[in-house]
């Protein structure tokens, strides 16, 4: 109360740092689940609902038991939920994250890439790794109208993924 609102580049490094941010990523992800059913029980339609985690607790392998413990607790299928996960997690490639991504696939749970293009992206992971979106990073959208380059290089990005898409069907 006496620092008012908090930005998440304060408190997330703060919770990475102290090893709270897998119990925050936990938490969150119980609350999503509620949420969602609490919305189906009032008749609004949310598709989905997304919870963007920490590659903590990407690399947590309990993950996926949190998951499916509050999809059964709130009668929601795995497809209303949408784990987000950062493109330097979707490149790093441990046998942690790669066993959680795995479970929470086999799961049913839509996975999405979050800040795409501000590390060293690898198209040829998405061949890999299916996801259900893929979200550019807000610097490509700042400059979308304005510049040339940005679009040009937006556009080559979501032909490449659409061409990825039809391969893989």
């Amino acid at each position: 109360p006496r620092r008012g609102d908090i930005s998440p580049s304060v408190f997330v490094p703060l919770a990475e740092e102290t090893g709270l941010v897998v119990a925050l990523g936990y938490w969150a992800v119980r609350e999503a689940c509620a949420q969602q059913a609490q919305w189906r029980r009032q008749g609004v339609a949310v598709p989905a609902i997304s919870v963007n985690l920490s590659p903590l607790s990407i690399r947590d392998t309990g993950l996926p038991d949190v998951v499916a413990q509050a999809l059964h607790a709130n009668g929601l299928p795995a497809g209303e939920l949408t784990i987000e996960i950062t493109e330097g997690v979707f490149l790093e490639h441990t046998a942690e994250s790669d066993a959680t991504i795995a479970a929470l696939r086999k799961l049913g749970v839509r996975l999405s890439i979050d800040d795409f293009g501000t590390g060293f992206s690898s198209l040829s992971r998405l061949t890999r790794l299916q996801v259900e979106e893929i979200k550019l990073d807000r610097s490509f959208l700042v400059d979308l109208e304005t510049s040339e380059a940005t679009r040009t290089l937006v556009e080559a990005v979501i032909l490449v993924v659409l061409v990825i898409i039809v391969f893989l069907q």
